[in-house]
């Protein structure tokens, strides 16, 4: 070999490696990209704190779902209409939505918003216990929630001393292995 087919080949090499550099690199920050649109996608933040501020939103009968999240984004109430788009597309809610003016806040995340806009009605909250029932609750109750008779031995922790788990041991069994 002589000196010029040398550095064409040294030359070859190093383009390679550049070359495939670039593509790991790209590959790498494509990834991030793909993870931080599907992290974003499923964590439904909203654009500010609560209370946020009311925007007022007109949906027209012939308004598609791309239009009606380009003015979303426009308006302010979403960071970005293909992210909201998808967001609808992947939401439990499926009903078309309705015709009308809407007031919207910016302190709302995506669903809250497809709901106002569907015209649903959020599920009923679960009914609170409230304070009083704990009042009812004595110390002495509360001993007689915590005694068992036959469970009296029993180890919470799933260790009895002996190598065995989880079994009720007897005092007799304790007695013997302290001798």
């Amino acid at each position: 070999m002589n000196i010029k087919q040398l550095a064409l080949s040294f030359a070859s090499l190093v383009i390679r490696l550049a070359l495939m550099t670039i593509v790991v690199l790209a590959v790498i920050r494509l990834g991030k990209q793909a993870y931080d649109f599907g992290f974003k996608l499923f964590t439904e933040e909203s654009m500010d704190e609560p209370p946020g501020r009311d925007i007022v939103v007109t949906v027209n009968a012939d308004d598609g779902m791309l239009e009606i999240s380009q003015m979303l984004e426009e308006k302010g109430l979403t960071s970005d209409w293909k992210l909201f788009f998808l967001q609808s597309k992947l939401s439990e809610n499926k009903d078309p939505l309705k015709p009308g003016s809407y007031t919207l806040n910016t302190s709302m995340n995506a669903d809250t918003m497809l709901m106002i806009l569907e015209d649903i009605e959020p599920e009923e909250p679960i009914e609170d216990l409230g304070e009083g029932d704990a009042d009812e609750l004595t110390e002495q109750s509360l001993d007689d929630l915590g005694s068992s008779t036959e469970d009296d031995n029993f180890d919470i922790y799933g260790y009895n001393g002996d190598g065995s788990e989880g079994e009720i041991i007897s005092p007799e069994i304790v007695e013997d292995e302290g001798e």
